[in-house]
């Protein structure tokens, strides 16, 4: 077979092209990493370049004279020769625009249909090559003009030796004399340009001192006796200063202000960058803005998405893939983009966090996607802070919002009232104390307290990840362009000369000398490795308004209310100072106030007194550490103060209030145990009063049998680990007499909680009116509201009256509380225009002020007693306090600390209130246009209506002289302060047994004998008023009074006897 020998010898010569190609890339590669000291030049060894393969000479001869000129190309002039004065220019520059990826392509197409020799092997294949390339020349000025408008300089290739050796002299290292190319931005040129001015300046100063010494021209250094290295080949005549003055030139007058643009600009120019272009606008130091996607420029920032504002200590630029010559940044990989930062435009940013015992840095990296063209600064996924439009008004919030960090870092104690942070600082979702991510945020309304050390304790997953910046070192790679630069005998392109490759500076450092320049120079940054290095903390002392405009609003915090840790929003914290109004505003005996206040701030006192080692004080208690707690017992009726008076002394002596309920602490023993010793823990390191509601449930009484083991259990527990308890405990309940006996020995002092006073009730009734206007005058521009508190009070008067006869009904304070919120309610949809009332929609602001009259407080009336009534039906006639005494739970007859009794008494069936409005506003009230018959009480058809029942004779005397006081020991003292000796006896005896006889005096309240057999005695009831609640058209009003004065057992309509629950039935 025969073989074309040119055949055989373009296949060996292309196989050696490609030998060398992959040499090359194995030593890029085998240099491609990063090292954290300092290497030596990694200088690429030219000797495995395609060019030596042809046997050409790639360096440019030490003797050729150079143009000291910088000449501008286009791609196709960039990498290719056709005269020989192409390659004597010192500098060459690539210009091009937008229709660069197009002079590529036309250039890669012309070489791969043109032979590889300059050679053709046929008269019609050289007519067809001549064809081509002028073809290509056509399209070639074609795009030169279609992009003249708008070109930028995208290389710059150093050629003279001169400039090469002087710029290997100020970067200290060696280079060899191939020409060496660098691409957009030039960021190694600039930043070394300094020192190439500087050496400018001493050749103009060495050769303007010669030429008035009368030097000759061609003098070289040596001969003037300038010390030199042998190995330093810079050509020190009047040549390398021309050559060396044109290159600064070049470089101050186009590519320093190009460097420089961004510099001054902000967001009202408006301004567009190139991706290439980055590195000019992310400097180390510069405030950098993350807006939030989808947000627009100029819109609020919402810190609680993330970390809005950054810091700058270190950029990036994207490493090209010279598989492809253009820096095209579509054409940076072959595959589809990865998490690679190879083809990114990467910043590297920080803000300051808190760890809880000192402030550290938290770094982020920002990527930056290639893009094609010119990009609106403001529309990158980062930028300066200085192109948002809010950037001044950002920055003072960024420092409010700083020093409230410090503030509630140092404070702890605050109330938060808004939505929780659901982003961390980088952006991505955060969790919640269980770990779960939260995908929605919870509303919190609740007293706080900010502790970054129990929060991490309890969410490790929360502690932000600490970093000291430290100098770093990278090693520098140079590679060679496999886009080799081609010798032409012509622009013909008949004959290829020789062709030969430039280096690549792949990687060369620089961006490391600036992130190290700026880590050493910043007082917080340097500050922090000192620091990390001795092992000392980094305190607030450290920040200047600079890191604190980088603290992250997020802080950590325990929510009182949610029982958990939660992240909050500092900017919504308010502080929680001391304040006596809620104090000053119980309606409860001053002597009362000024007993538990006293010995609440006393024990603040003596812990004080301990110091912040933790100097332990005397305690009474024989054993040590125990009982030196304060436990207060509050007890009565629900209502009437008890859980306010609790939060009233925790806001007077500036303390939290730690509330817990049966569910914080679990239901078996060990889990009651454990939390209990977390609860206590926290209250004691925050100074907690801790209040708990419902004590009854906890400290039940204990009993025999094995279904009671557990219950007994959790008692004991609970009793073992309150001794060792330190702090404050409030304890409430409404069930006194369920209580444990151990327990109530724990307590030392218990306070009752009478039913209100007539006194009382109309106090809180003025108080929450003034509440009410204190309201309306915060909101008076929105929501105005127009009390007409004189009717309300006169209502709240007759309403307690008439409730206190009929010994039922009768409003406690957390009622008439919510009877002012249903009513303000009410005010403002009757304001609203009628059209808005139907169709439940248009505006929110009602027409007109609103009036909050008394026919709001009688609707709430009638609900109240309706379901009153109800409950009535239900116990067989008994209402809550009477219940309650049945159940040998409470005593509510009881009258503060006179211990008297007082049942209803009974009253006349005609007896009325007048004087409202001429009559009893609990008189029937007839509607004009009634739309039916009047709703009455009765439960059926029969007409008969309920009654309420005294309390039943629960103890028959053993006396027929007279009536004993039944359920108490002592000495009972009645209105006229007259003693009264009682024999201590069960309450479950069933009699008592007096020491003296009491006469024919009846007490008032007293439970009277009617008579009824000894052996068959059933409690009797006193006459009470109870009013059948009726709505007449327009009006409201309480229906007719049907009170009954019935003397006999058993309540009409029920048998003596009772059932296996304990309740009568009805006959």
């Amino acid at each position: 077979m025969n073989v074309d020998s040119n055949l055989i010898s373009d296949l060996g010569e292309q196989i050696k092209r490609l030998e060398a190609r992959v040499v090359g890339f194995e030593n890029h590669s085998k240099a491609d990493c990063f090292m954290s000291e300092i290497p030596g030049p990694n200088e690429l060894d030219e000797a495995t370049t395609s060019s030596e393969a042809h046997g050409t000479d790639i360096d440019h001869p030490a003797n050729l004279s150079f143009i000291p000129y910088v000449r501008k190309c286009t791609f196709a002039e960039f990498k290719n020769r056709f005269s020989q004065d192409d390659a004597r220019y010192a500098v060459d520059v690539l210009v091009s625009g937008l229709l660069f990826e197009q002079e590529y392509l036309e250039e890669q197409g012309l070489r791969d249909r043109l032979f590889e020799h300059g050679k053709p092997s046929s008269r019609a294949s050289k007519q067809k090559a001549v064809a081509i390339v002028k073809e290509t020349n056509r399209s070639n000025d074609e795009l030169r003009n279609d992009q003249s408008g708008r070109t930028w300089i995208r290389r710059i290739r150093l050629q003279a030796p001169a400039l090469l050796q002087i710029l290997a002299r100020v970067q200290g290292e060696t280079w060899s004399t191939r020409p060496r190319t660098y691409d957009r931005p030039f960021c190694t040129l600039l930043h070394f340009h300094p020192q190439v001015k500087q050496a400018l300046a001493e050749l103009e100063e060495k050769w303007s001192t010669q030429s008035e010494g009368h030097h000759t021209p061609g003098m070289t250094p040596r001969d003037d006796g300038y010390e030199q290295e042998e190995e330093d080949l810079i050509d020190d005549s009047q040549a390398t200063l021309a050559i060396l003055r044109s290159y600064v030139e070049f470089i101050d007058e186009e590519v320093v202000p190009e460097s420089h643009h961004y510099d001054n600009l902000d967001y009202s120019s408006d301004e567009k960058i190139m991706f290439s272009d980055l590195c000019y606008l992310f400097q180390p130091g510069e405030y950098i803005y993350k807006p939030l996607e989808g947000e627009s420029s100029g819109e609020g920032c919402d810190h609680r998405m993330g970390q809005r504002l950054w810091r700058v200590f270190f950029v990036n630029d994207a490493i090209r893939n010279y598989n492809l010559t253009p820096p095209d940044h579509r054409k940076y990989s072959n595959t589809e983009p990865s998490e690679d930062d190879s083809i990114y435009f990467t910043v590297h940013a920080y803000h300051i966090d808190y760890t809880g015992d000192e402030f550290c840095i938290v770094t982020n990296v920002f990527r930056i996607s290639p893009f094609e063209a010119w990009k609106p600064i403001n529309a990158l996924p980062i930028y300066p802070l200085r192109f948002n439009p809010n950037h001044e008004t950002y920055l003072e919030i960024s420092q409010a919002i700083g020093g409230l960090v410090l503030k509630f870092i140092e404070s702890k104690h605050a109330f938060y009232n808004s939505w929780t942070i659901m982003r961390t600082p980088r952006g991505g979702f955060a969790t919640d104390a269980n770990g779960v991510v939260m995908k929605h945020p919870e509303y919190i309304n609740s007293e706080v307290m900010v502790d970054f050390v129990e929060a991490f304790q309890a969410c490790p997953s929360w502690r932000p990840k600490r970093t000291v910046i430290k100098t770093e070192f990278t090693n520098k790679i140079n590679i060679s362009d496999d886009f080799a630069i081609r010798y032409w005998s012509g622009k013909d392109r008949v004959k290829l000369l020789r062709e030969t490759t430039e280096i690549i500076p792949y990687r060369t450092g620089v961006h490391y000398l600036k992130r190290n320049k700026f880590v050493l120079e910043d007082p917080f940054l340097a500050t922090v490795s000192r620091n990390d290095q001795s092992g000392q903390p980094t305190t607030k002392v450290f920040l200047r308004r600079e890191e604190k405009i980088l603290l992250h609003c997020r802080v950590f915090a325990y929510v009182f209310q949610e029982r958990k840790f939660a992240q909050l929003d500092a900017s919504r914290l308010k502080s929680s100072e001391r304040n006596f109004d809620a104090l000053d505003s119980l309606k409860i005996p001053a002597a009362t106030k000024e007993l538990i206040q006293g010995s609440v701030r006393g024990h603040f006192l003596l812990k004080e007194a301990e110091g912040p080692k933790g100097d332990e004080v005397m305690s009474l208690d024989v054993i040590q550490g125990k009982g030196t707690g304060l436990f207060i017992l509050l007890h009565g009726v629900p209502g009437v103060g008890k859980t306010a008076t609790a939060e009233a002394v925790a806001q007077a002596n500036g303390k939290p209030l730690f509330k817990i309920t049966c569910g914080d602490i679990g239901l078996t023993p060990v889990q009651v145990e454990t939390s209990l010793r977390a609860i206590f823990r926290l209250a004691s390191i925050w100074d907690c009063i801790l209040l708990m509601d419902e004590v009854d449930t906890f400290f039940s009484q204990r009993s025999k049998g094995d279904s009671s083991i557990t219950k007994n259990a959790l008692v004991s527990v609970f009793l073992r680990v309150l001794d060792y308890y330190t702090g404050i405990l409030f304890l409430t309940t409404n069930r006194a007499g369920a209580l444990d006996e151990a327990f109530k020995s724990r307590i030392h002092y218990k306070i009752y909680y009478p039913p209100l006073t007539k006194d009382q009730t109309l106090d809180i009734w003025k108080l929450n009116i003034r509440r009410l206007r204190r309201i309306n005058e915060q909101a008076e521009e929105k929501l105005p509201l127009e009390i007409v508190d004189s009717r309300v009070l006169e209502f709240a008067e007759h309403q307690f009256d008439d409730s206190n006869k009929r010994g039922a009904g009768q409003w406690n304070g957390r009622q008439i509380r919510n009877a002012f919120q249903v009513a303000r309610s009410l005010a403002y949809y009757d304001a609203m225009p009628e059209v808005d009332q139907i169709n439940n929609g248009g505006s929110n602001t009602p027409a007109r002020p609103a009036v909050l009259d008394v026919k709001y407080f009688h609707m709430m009336h009638e609900m109240t007693e309706t379901f009153d009534h109800y409950m009535l039906e239900v116990f067989s006639g008994m209402n809550d306090g009477q219940l309650a005494l049945e159940m040998e739970h409470r005593a509510d007859h009881v009258k503060g600390d006179r211990y008297r009794r007082s049942a209803p008494a009974r009253e006349d069936n005609n007896d009325r209130y007048n004087g409202y409005n001429g009559r009893s506003p609990f008189d029937s009230l007839s509607r004009q246009e009634s739309a039916g018959p009047s709703r009455t009480t009765s439960h059926w058809g029969s007409g008969k209506s309920l009654s309420v029942p005294g309390p039943p004779q629960r103890y028959p005397p053993r006396s027929p002289t007279g009536t004993l006081l039944a359920g108490y020991d002592g000495i009972i003292m009645d209105d006229a302060d007259s003693g009264l000796g009682l024999q201590p006896t069960s309450p479950k005896s069933g009699h008592r047994q007096p020491t003296q006889p009491l006469g024919d005096a009846m007490f008032e309240g007293e439970y009277r004998f009617q008579g009824a057999k000894i052996g068959s005695l059933a409690p009797s009831f006193g006459s009470s008023g109870f009013r059948s609640f009726g709505r007449s058209s327009g009006t409201y009003g309480f229906g007719r009074d049907t009170r009954r004065e019935i003397d006999i057992d058993v309540e009409q309509g029920y048998r003596m006897e009772r059932n296996g629950h304990g309740k009568r039935e009805r006959s």
